[in-house]
């Protein structure tokens, strides 16, 4: 099924059913069904089918988490937050979205932040999901993953013995729903009554978990990345019982058809609320995607403050820019005149045969660099074998992977990927891309219409639209009106929230 079709199906569900009054202890479940059913097809769009995790696989990944988390605890110390003090703002990390900066890990969307209020007089916090456990880092920061892992074994537990009970369920027409041919050919995982009630025990115990930590902070606002994960969503809802105002920071794709952001026809007057009440995007073209759906209830508004990572990386005069360049420069292994790149994401296996070819024919043609998205490193060594079996040797990739992506966009002269949301931030450093999948193609159409990149899925135009653009790169500098509503944004949130 197309992007598009994913789209058209949702958008028939919620126009037929009231998804908006299903309910669990004032928990509104729409929102859990519709984003693991999107990710689901989203996956299968790709080609790709992700397997569960098992029990025992799951709790050998918890074990060493618990060893990393205390070396990790011991050695930076310094920068490890206790969560006794108090703060004025909270980032909800994702754990994963980390670039090595100077020796200590630099968090790419909320460092730049923590920055800004620094200067303006206000204290900040970050809590970290996942199990990397990045030491040492740039600001204080309180890994929360081991106690997000003992909630969810205790619950594993719990759900061997008993089954949860609420006093207050809405389920309207869901029943219809869960027998709808429509939705049983067209949906991938049909939830249950049962299923729903175990996701808000869930949800509920993560939610008291958060609510606990913050009331010992006492923030005024808290900051998400990719805002539709279960502990996020928890977040979310612990904030807002505690009156703290929600903004969730662009990380990637928020077009139309990346269903967390794009097409909420059925939405509740007051909004759901495991949604955040600010979506700060990096263009008018998400701010637009967002107000279609938002403007409506007059709730989880959407404002440009731009990339502000990506804006560090504009200012060629700075010392930490120009460092990072030489760096660059040096992983060059083939001195050709031109260089490009090549991004991949997970899930994307199957697309990857004709961008394989292209590299394999050129590879002495261009200085061939590789990056990985941050959820692929542990599959480094097996990407390396693949392309080695190929006979594919004149690339870069460990040392890729681990640079800034804005450090690579300043030097590189054009970008191939499948999908990688890359392209977004390879336009706005005028880097031309070419995209090679279907899937990619509905996802970046705005960039495409543009002329900032181009779809072509077989190996021989690649090669030949590569020759025409590789010398098309035009650098852009910082966009002063981004800069100025970036500006705006963190003024209006000071004065309405902080003070």
């Amino acid at each position: 099924m197309k992007l598009e079709q994913i789209n058209d199906t949702f958008k028939d569900v919620e126009l037929r059913f009231d998804v908006d009054n299903w309910e669990i202890d004032g928990v509104k479940l729409w929102p859990f069904i519709r984003v693991e059913n999107y990710m689901l097809q989203s996956f299968r769009a790709l080609g790709s089918n992700p397997s569960q995790t098992r029990t025992f696989y799951f709790m050998v990944r918890i074990i060493k988490s618990k060893i990393a988390h205390f070396y990790t605890l011991v050695s930076d110390i310094k920068n490890n937050f206790n969560s006794k003090g108090n703060a004025d703002i909270v980032f909800l990390s994702d754990g994963m979205s980390f670039v090595n900066l100077e020796q200590r890990w630099y968090s790419k969307f909320f460092d730049p932040l923590a920055s800004e209020f620094s200067l303006r007089g206000f204290t900040s916090i970050r809590f970290d999901l996942g199990h990397n456990f990045y030491n040492p880092t740039f600001t204080l920061s309180h890994f929360i993953q081991p106690q997000i892992d003992n909630i969810i074994i205790k619950l594993l537990i719990l759900a061997k013995i008993f089954s949860p009970k609420f006093a207050n369920e809405e389920w309207g027409d869901f029943e219809v729903f869960r027998t709808d041919i429509f939705v049983n050919k067209y949906f991938i995982k049909v939830p249950s009554k049962e299923s729903l009630r175990k996701k808000i025990q869930k949800i509920n115990n993560l939610k008291f978990y958060y609510i606990t930590k913050l009331k010992r902070i006492n923030p005024k606002l808290g900051f998400v990345v990719n805002f539709y994960g279960d502990e996020q969503m928890a977040f979310i809802l612990a904030c807002k019982e505690l009156n703290i105002t929600t903004i969730d920071i662009q990380h990637g794709v928020q077009g139309p058809l990346h269903l967390g952001y794009g097409n909420w026809n059925r939405v509740p007057k007051y909004g759901y609320p495991q949604l955040p009440n600010y979506f700060w995007v990096w263009s008018k073209f998400e701010k637009e995607n967002i107000d279609k759906w938002s403007k409506k209830i007059g709730c989880n508004k959407a404002v440009v403050v731009g990339n502000l990572f990506s804006q560090i990386w504009k200012d060629g005069d700075s010392k930490l820019v120009v460092e990072f360049d030489k760096k660059f420069q040096n992983l060059k292994k083939y001195k050709a005149k031109y260089s490009v790149l090549i991004t991949l994401s997970p899930h994307t296996e199957s697309l990857m045969g004709e961008l394989l070819n292209v590299l394999k024919k050129t590879q002495y043609d261009f200085n061939w660099f590789i990056r990985l998205h941050p959820g692929m490193v542990k599959d480094l060594n097996k990407i390396k074998a693949k392309l080695n079996g190929l006979d594919i040797h004149n690339y870069e990739i460990s040392e890729t992977s681990c640079l800034p992506l804005q450090t690579i966009l300043r030097n590189v002269d054009a970008h191939i990927t499948c999908q990688s949301s890359c392209v977004i931030e390879a336009a706005d450093f005028g880097v031309l891309s070419i995209i090679t999948s279907d899937y990619g193609k509905a996802l970046y159409k705005d960039i495409i219409d543009s002329k900032k990149a181009f779809y072509i899925n077989k190996e021989d135009d690649i090669i030949i639209l590569l020759n025409k653009i590789i010398n098309k790169k035009n650098f852009l500098l910082k966009d002063s009106e981004v800069f100025a509503s970036k500006n705006k944004a963190l003024e209006e949130l000071i004065s309405n929230y902080l003070i």
